[in-house]
């Protein structure tokens, strides 16, 4: 799979998220999967999902229930679009090629009438496929399109393809591409962010080369909401992702209840931050006089806060550590991209396998998440005794998450 694109339009967000993806999914976990969904707030596009009809249902997750699938086979292409829960839409088509290359939703959602198009190109100069997916395309130029995923190419060889065997490839694709796009009024939105950059979406390994394939082509209507255009490092997939933010609609805020995160009982620091915590409330307010009752509900509501704030703090420092390992790897391949070396290569692999390490551990919390959305049990850590002092333990309707 690779390429996932998010929008909300009824939400207390103030800006709406795209990425794209490359990531064959026979070569990942369900953790690395839900990684991957975790980051798409509300569309997700995959590509090489590597699945029959009859499994492909088990993308869908609480968060997204939506799956729209082009399916070939169990080893090779497929594309998917996962629409979240959140979203309210009305699905008004759907075009789905039979040999899993792509796949073409149109909707309606906050009175715009949107065309979403996923597409997994052939690695091989192919002009012809490109007239049949434009052709697909053209019975819904009405919309607003919206078209992610790899190309396979590059629009501009001269400044998305580094070779360092000196042999630049020019694809009678490329031109079929940029005609269609400007036949459909389409640009490709990171380079208009990014007019000089350099800067590449895949490492090929075999030709010792990069390049930049994976796209957001998207109506130039769009492009007064559009505020940001990124290529993130390559980390668990084989591409890197890319995101598109679009300024949304503000709406006011939506009531959330909290939840607690139970993957925090498995965080030792956090035991011993609630049990003392907990130790000073008792001391500082059982008194004589204060009923039992009054001291659990205030206790209750002290120990929220106390929890929301470990927990923030705990999210802070994980952001600033993931932030600081793909700015690494950045530069790490920034360098190797300049001069080619093993001893770099080697580095690249060592942050990335970090990277991953505390991907799983966040992700093992939407693991359970998933779970307990689809039992609607309570969560108990396995092989604890819980006394009746400890209000983090008091039974639920539903799980309690962060």
């Amino acid at each position: 799979m690779h390429c996932t694109l998010h929008i909300k339009p009824h939400s207390n967000i103030k800006h709406t998220i795209m990425c794209t993806y490359k990531l064959i999914f026979a070569s990942i976990n369900n953790i690395q999967f839900l990684a991957f969904t975790s980051t798409a707030e509300y569309f997700a596009f995959l590509q090489e999902t590597h699945m029959s009809n009859s499994s492909v249902n088990i993308l869908a997750t609480a968060d997204f229930p939506n799956v729209y699938s082009a399916c070939y086979n169990s080893r090779q292409r497929g594309v998917t679009i996962m629409i979240n829960r959140e979203i309210k839409f009305t699905e008004t088509s759907t075009v789905i090629d039979p040999v899993g290359r792509f796949i073409i939703v149109t909707l309606s959602t906050q009175n715009m009438q949107l065309c979403l198009a996923n597409v997994y190109a052939p690695n091989v100069d192919d002009p012809k496929f490109f007239h049949s997916f434009f052709s697909a395309l053209s019975e819904h130029t009405d919309k607003t399109l919206i078209i992610a995923g790899d190309l396979n190419m590059c629009l501009d060889p001269e400044m998305d393809r580094l070779n360092n065997t000196g042999n630049l490839r020019i694809w009678q694709s490329t031109n079929t591409v940029k005609q269609y796009m400007e036949d459909f009024g389409l640009c490709d939105v990171w380079r208009l962010f990014h007019p000089t950059k350099r800067t590449y979406t895949f490492f090929s390994t075999v030709h010792q080369s990069y390049s930049r394939s994976d796209y957001f082509l998207v109506n130039s209507s769009l492009l007064s909401i559009a505020t940001e255009a990124q290529i993130h490092p390559i980390t668990i997939s084989d591409h890197a992702p890319v995101s598109l933010t679009l300024k949304n609609k503000t709406s006011p805020p939506s009531l959330r209840s909290w939840r607690f995160n139970t993957s925090l009982l498995r965080d030792p620091n956090f035991r011993d931050f609630f049990a003392k915590e907990w130790s000073s409330y008792l001391q500082n307010n059982d008194h004589p006089g204060i009923s039992s009752c009054l001291l659990w509900e205030a206790g209750k509501a002290v120990m929220r806060g106390k929890i929301i704030a470990f927990s923030s703090h705990k999210k802070r420092k994980e952001n600033s550590k993931l932030v600081d390992l793909e700015q690494k790897i950045r530069l790490l391949e920034e360098t190797y991209s300049n001069s080619p070396d093993e001893q770099t290569l080697q580095q690249i692999r060592k942050v990335r396998i970090e990277l991953n390490e505390i991907t799983n551990q966040r992700t093992q919390f939407l693991l359970q998440r998933l779970l307990a959305s689809r039992t609607n049990s309570w969560w108990y850590a396995p092989g604890k005794s819980y006394s009746k002092g400890t209000p983090g333990m008091a039974r639920c309707q539903q799980p309690v998450l962060e």
